[in-house]
């Protein structure tokens, strides 16, 4: 991670999306629909959070959000949010590999044990009468 990249914009204290996207490995194009689709959903305040730029690139002109405190703190918890529920997903998965792995190998002799043992006992019981 580079050294924070922070500058004055009409007196707000902001930071690029392009330098979060870099930051996290993430394309700026995605980080920008993460952006939009809070923007979308949610209140009035959090609009006040971001604001809307643009930049130039190899003579194309793109979006850009600059963030405020608040803007940056909503977009690292959106992403942050992606990579638990990536992380999530695969302990998920390692449990599921995990129980089929007790499954075939303690619990089905354990439960062969115990009607076997369950079996005897009947014919105990069988021959006592």
């Amino acid at each position: 991670m580079q050294e924070l990249q922070l500058f004055n914009k009409d007196g707000v204290t902001v930071m690029s999306s392009r330098v979060v996207a870099e930051d996290f490995g993430k394309r700026h194009n995605d980080v920008v629909s993460k952006i939009e689709e809070k923007l979308t959903t949610e209140n009035i305040t959090v609009k006040n959070w971001f604001i809307e730029s643009t930049f130039n690139h190899k003579g194309n002109e793109y979006t850009e959000y600059l963030l405020t405190r608040d803007g940056l703190v909503l977009l690292l918890w959106v992403l942050l949010a992606q990579k638990l529920m990536s992380l999530k997903l695969s302990i998920l998965r390692l449990l599921t590999k995990w129980n089929k792995h007790y499954r075939l190998y303690y619990q089905q002799p354990i439960k062969k044990h115990y009607y076997n043992w369950l079996s005897k006992l009947n014919k105990m019981n069988n021959c006592k009468s």
